[in-house]
């Protein structure tokens, strides 16, 4: 009876092409390459620690340095991957939540940084003013007048239809009527943003000027509130539009409604509100000096919400 297994030449040339039909015929798995005096196998996986980045990898130092720019799993350290990036972070615990001791920026919460610690503060407001009912030590106490109330308004419109989509280099947010005088303090998109990622608020006025600019928000690879932070007060009357820009170095999803009923009510604060979106513009890989002014949208309408803060 002749031998059914495939005959494998023993001179090193042909022994390699055998080998490869060989592979080829298998349906594509790892081959393992012979010549007579050495084999290697091509289908290796990378080694993460060998100071070359290959595969999978992100980056790959070699130094075994767990709290630099890679990380022992040659991985880029971000925020909230819960190793403290020395010398860039204060802290990092990993859990995306923005109110406990290491904020969503991981930076050590401290009062008057405009962020409520849970169990800690009895309030943080973020400015100086130590008669507005919130004392620069963050405990509750009188006002000179009556105190301030903060409350957040979701713009997101009630009706519509759920969906999801993907986002890269787009503005996108809502125009609105102040029926009071009001202020904000943040600006907070609902979106699962990759740590290659940012977004930013900006507020424009009704003839399309830009009149105030929000901090920057770094993804941190899920999706959950990302909030930037802008100060700015909506005189009674006037129009206005608030917006998220989303840069275009990594794109994101986010759930919207589709095809709401434009023109709502969000008493006591906005009315006329409708949605906008637009493809961004701007100018390098971030947030440039060429913002696009967001146009009319009615068809998608973002999760977002203002911080708001009355007298």
């Amino acid at each position: 009876m002749s031998d059914p297994r495939p005959h494998i030449p023993t001179r090193p040339f042909a022994r390699l092409l055998a080998l490869a039909a060989l592979g080829a015929g298998l349906g594509g798995c790892a081959l393992l390459v012979e010549f007579d005096d050495f084999a290697f196998d091509a289908g290796a996986a990378a080694t993460c620690g060998n100071g070359t980045t290959e595969g999978l990898e992100q980056c790959d130092d070699g130094n075994g340095v767990n709290t630099d720019a890679c990380t022992n799993t040659c991985a880029a350290a971000i925020c909230a991957d819960g190793i403290i990036h020395l010398g860039v972070e204060e802290c990092d615990d990993g859990n995306g939540i923005d109110t406990d001791a290491c904020t969503d920026t991981c930076t050590d919460a401290v009062c008057g940084d405009g962020i409520l610690y849970l169990g800690v503060e009895e309030c943080d407001d973020g400015n100086t003013d130590d008669s507005d009912g919130c004392h620069n030590d963050c405990t509750l106490g009188a006002c000179d007048g009556p105190c301030p109330s903060i409350e957040e308004v979701d713009l997101t419109p009630s009706t519509g239809s759920s969906t999801s989509r993907t986002v890269s280099r787009a503005v996108m947010g809502y125009r609105f009527t102040a029926t009071q005088t009001f202020s904000i303090t943040r600006l907070d998109w609902w979106i699962d943003l990759p740590s290659s990622a940012s977004i930013a608020a900006r507020i424009y006025d009704d003839a399309g000027t830009e009149v105030a600019t929000g901090s920057v928000a770094t993804g941190a690879n899920q999706e959950q509130w990302y909030g930037s932070t802008v100060a700015y007060t909506f005189e009674s009357g006037s129009r206005y539009t608030v917006a998220m820009y989303h840069s275009d170095l990594g794109a994101g999803s986010f759930d919207a409604k589709e095809n709401p009923t434009q023109g709502y009510t969000l008493a006591p604060f906005v009315s006329e509100v409708e949605s906008r979106s637009t493809a961004g513009t701007w100018g390098g890989g971030d947030f440039g000096d060429a913002d696009e002014y967001p146009a009319f949208d009615s068809a998608i309408a973002p999760y977002q919400k203002m911080v708001v803060t009355t007298p």
